[in-house]
């Protein structure tokens, strides 16, 4: 198979230049499937930004063959002078010598950058299919492209907004490296499948959760928000900034019998106290005497021991500050 330039490779990738594709640099070096390294020109692109480039693979029957969009992310950039060598370096620093002073090139810089291969689209519209797995390497000579948003964002949320009428999308936000993407879900899927968000500690869960949930109450959707740690109760404070939606606190109501009577001190270890053994002792004590009546809500038992528990340490030490189970509470109440 010939490795040259095919007339059918070059139209495609003048086409891609008319639409708005800015050539940025040239592939150099090995390829695989994977990636691809390619000298990038200065400042044309940056660490994380989404590129294209153009390559022949074969399809279906032998022989055949078509031109696809191979897309990837930048994940490395370095930058080194050839005409700079290391020797000169070390030869200016140990003489003090200013790099003006000499006839070394400042200015020859390289910039080598590798990229990591996402996938591939076919046809003349390559932001709007579905991507598929690189089947064939990436040709060294070929030309880099920097894609306009329009491209990248059908890429990455695909073709809704050639649908009418429009589905009702949320706006998640924009690409770090790409400002001018801005990147959307389709609000039917979400609230019609399962939704996870996964990330390291740190990672930014909360304030996804907290952009989707802004973006389903400003097109209506009702929702129910389960909140143990109060991430959400924002939504609450700032309701006036959603006129057309009511938004409402539920607390739950914890109930005490006797055959759930542990569920206290689940309570306490989910304070984030634990008792010691002489605590533990007061309140196995506390629970003895203090029965609850059945079907009590938690608050007003808890209630009832704090009263015992207060009034038990003031019969014993009424002149010294006892630590004792109802100080566990109050300090969270």
């Amino acid at each position: 198979m010939d490795e040259g330039a095919t007339p059918k490779a070059e139209k495609a990738s003048n086409a891609g230049l008319r639409k708005g594709w800015t050539q940025i640099g040239t592939v150099v070096g090995n390829t695989s499937t994977d990636k691809f390294t390619f000298i990038l020109r200065s400042l044309q692109a940056k660490l994380g930004d989404i590129v294209a480039t153009r390559v022949e693979v074969p399809v279906g029957s032998h022989g055949a063959k078509d031109v696809a969009t191979v897309w990837g992310r930048i994940v490395s950039i370095d930058r080194f002078n050839p005409f700079f060598p290391a020797e000169a370096a070390q030869e200016l620093a140990d003489q003090n010598i200013r790099l003006l002073d000499t006839v070394l090139s400042g200015s020859r810089d390289h910039l080598e950058a590798e990229v990591l291969i996402l996938g591939t689209t076919f046809g003349d519209d390559p932001g709007a299919a579905q991507l598929s797995p690189l089947t064939y390497p990436v040709k060294p000579s070929a030309e880099v492209l920097y894609p306009p948003a329009d491209a990248v964002r059908q890429l990455l949320t695909g073709d809704d907004d050639r649908r009418k009428p429009t589905p009702s999308k949320l706006l998640i936000g924009s690409l770090i490296a790409r400002d001018d993407v801005s990147v959307f879900l389709s609000a039917k899927q979400v609230v019609s499948r399962h939704l996870a968000i996964l990330a390291m500690t740190g990672g930014g869960k909360t304030v996804a959760a907290r952009r989707i949930i802004r973006e389903l109450i400003e097109i209506g959707y009702p929702l129910v928000i389960f909140d143990p740690h109060g991430d959400y109760l924002g939504f609450f404070e700032k309701r006036a900034l959603f006129p057309k939606t009511k938004i409402r606190i539920f607390y739950p109501m914890i109930r005490v019998r006797s055959n759930n009577v542990g569920i206290i001190a689940d309570l306490i270890d989910k304070m984030g106290r634990r008792l010691s053994d002489a605590q533990q002792q007061f309140y196995s004590w506390l629970l003895s005497t203090t029965p609850p009546d059945d079907g009590e809500a938690a608050t007003t038992f808890i209630q009832r021991m704090i009263n015992k528990a207060e009034s038990a340490a003031k019969k014993k030490r009424p002149a010294r500050r006892l630590t004792t189970i109802s100080q566990t509470f109050v300090g969270r109440r």
